[in-house]
């Protein structure tokens, strides 16, 4: 029994369960279904035990914990969302004056509420989880060697992940596969084709940078090149063949910026032979990796691409022939996100400093257009507007907002303040990764929803929380980037 206890309690546990929660959402529907979010509770709650008392046994890990304002604001946040959850239950009710349908108070009006206790419990499920991963990130995993498995460990699954629903893609063409499977028109098993396209670019950024790392890397061995450049070209297929255009375009992006890093770095690290060499191997494997995807799956780009051109009745015949849904296609007209986020604009502006909780979108907005209108919120995708910061704004207002932005700035800050120290921030890849990869996730979040899918939640807070990691590593002097003679 000591044994065992010992064992539950030690670091390798802790480890187990910090990945297991990590990478749980990604293969059970990107975390969004509300059946699979309580193991990722569960799995959290009992990570956030160990943490406490593997922190606990040393007591310069226990100071850190104290003293780290990262942990006392994510705390305010989830009280924040706790108290949305006790004071939810506001009722639809008709106001005789105004002649229109309105959501009563809350029961105390000077504290947060939330439409709907179920919904607010949701964002509970969401955040929790997403912190103790934060936590156990910043203090459990402490080293550049760990921070580099973790993105290892991250990237392995998600080529995996892909490499799976892209030979089912091959063989079936039927697009519901995961240990869950889905009703939408989707991809692997997230049950949002930009979740998966978005995870996919985010992984393969990371997935580029281990690998530019590896290959200049005087430890690193051609076995772990190889294995690298694998799991890179299979997130790359994930994210072509995820239905998502914008993913697409992201991720050819990326590996182009990755092939011109790569050159770059060999210009200034390696010999003229060396370099020559590099460089035609960068640009036949860039060309050989477009020629592969293309050839694959040009049939599937040429429909994603296709509609973006369709005239009205165009698109009218393509939904008859059953060629691409319905939803898909009334989910690109620009036109009603635009509307959406203006109905989340004046909902923010009714909730200013709580908002009016989780999912409040889906339940007011017809509360804010008129009844002609009402069919715009009718459909797939619509109790969303397809901008995460201006939803969040909406659902936690100034106070909860603000909260989740500090966290992001302190989560950055180290890079910010170390800077001026690195001046050679672009000889270490891994941290070039992260900021890439967390970038392009950031602003991606302004046109669609990354962020309301836990996989892409806890993967981008997990690389935020290691940047500081990262940056202890031994950075490459400023004489090193000058070419060999």
């Amino acid at each position: 029994m000591l044994t065992f206890c010992s064992f539950l309690f030690s670091r390798r546990s802790t480890l187990a369960l910090f990945y297991l929660l990590l990478l749980y959402p990604a293969w059970i529907r990107g975390g969004t279904r509300i059946a699979v979010q309580f193991p990722m509770v569960c799995i959290a709650a009992l990570l956030l035990l160990q943490v406490i008392v593997y922190l606990f046994r040393k007591p310069e890990l226990r100071r850190a914990l104290f003293r780290d304002p990262v942990v006392y604001l994510g705390a305010l946040f989830l009280s924040f969302l706790l108290v949305q959850w006790w004071n939810a239950g506001r009722e639809l009710i008709l106001d005789w004056e105004g002649m229109k349908w309105v959501y009563g108070a809350p029961s105390h009006a000077w504290l947060p509420s939330a439409i709907k206790r179920a919904d607010a419990a949701e964002m509970l499920r969401w955040f929790f989880p997403a912190f103790v991963l934060i936590a156990t990130m910043r203090h459990a995993v402490r080293t550049s060697r760990e921070v580099k498995l973790t993105l290892n460990i991250m990237c392995t699954s998600a080529s995996i992940l892909a490499s799976l629903c892209a030979g089912q893609w091959l063989l079936a063409r039927i697009w519901a596969i995961g240990l869950v499977p889905s009703e939408s028109y989707c991809f692997t098993s997230f049950g949002y084709a930009n979740h998966a396209g978005i995870y996919f670019v985010f992984m393969l950024c990371l997935s580029l940078g281990l690998l530019v790392d590896s290959a200049f890397s005087k430890r690193a061995r051609s076995r772990d090149v190889i294995l690298r450049s694998i799991a890179s070209l299979a997130v790359f297929i994930g994210a072509t063949l995820s239905a998502s255009r914008a993913a697409l375009i992201l991720a050819c992006m990326v590996l182009v910026g990755a092939a011109l890093y790569f050159v770059w770095l060999s210009w200034h690290r390696c010999s003229k032979v060396a370099f020559v060499n590099r460089a035609s191997s960068a640009v036949a494997m860039l060309l050989l990796v477009l020629f592969v995807v293309h050839g694959a799956g040009r049939d599937h780009l040429q429909e994603e691409f296709g509609s973006l051109f369709d005239s009205e009745s165009a698109r009218v015949e393509r939904v008859a022939a059953g060629s691409v849904s319905k939803a898909f296609i009334e989910d690109s007209m620009l036109g009603v996100r635009v509307l959406l986020r203006e109905v989340a604009v004046d909902i923010w502006r009714d909730h200013i400093w709580f908002g009016a909780g989780g999912w409040s979108q889906c339940h007011m907005a017809g509360t804010y257009l008129d009844e002609d209108r009402w069919g715009v919120i009718m459909g797939s995708g619509r109790a969303n507007t397809h901008c995460d910061p201006l939803q969040f704004l909406s659902e936690f207002g100034v106070v909860g907002s603000g909260l989740l932005l500090m966290i992001a700035v302190l989560l950055v800050q180290p890079l910010l303040k170390k800077e001026k120290r690195h001046r050679s921030l672009l000889g270490n890849p891994v941290l070039v990764c992260c900021i890439v990869g967390g970038a392009i996730v950031w602003c991606y979040s302004w046109v669609d929803l990354p962020f309301r899918s836990p996989a892409v939640l806890y993967a981008w807070g997990i690389v935020l929380a290691g940047v500081p990691a990262t940056l202890r590593r031994k950075a490459l002097r400023a004489g090193s980037l000058h070419r060999q003679r």
